[in-house]
């Protein structure tokens, strides 16, 4: 089983070693919030692309399928 198959496994089903990644990801919420915010509120600049973007997915661990499906979409 390779790594990223053994850290969806425990994600998802609740392992006792994931536990002391909480306070983290606790803080990683309150950042991202935070940084929501400060968009939101007008306290950032946002950025916009001169080109039109095409974004392939969401940020995952591996095992999607996106590699092989785009090149193919993009194509035809």
């Amino acid at each position: 089983m390779s790594l990223s198959q053994r850290w969806l496994q425990a994600a998802y089903q609740g392992s006792l070693w994931l536990t002391p990644l909480r306070p983290l990801g606790a803080l990683y919420g309150w950042v991202m919030k935070r940084r929501y915010q400060a968009y939101a509120g007008g306290k950032r600049d946002v950025w916009q692309a001169p080109v039109p973007v095409i974004v392939v997915g969401n940020i995952t661990l591996g095992g999607t399928g996106k590699s092989p499906w785009w090149p193919g979409w993009c194509a035809g």
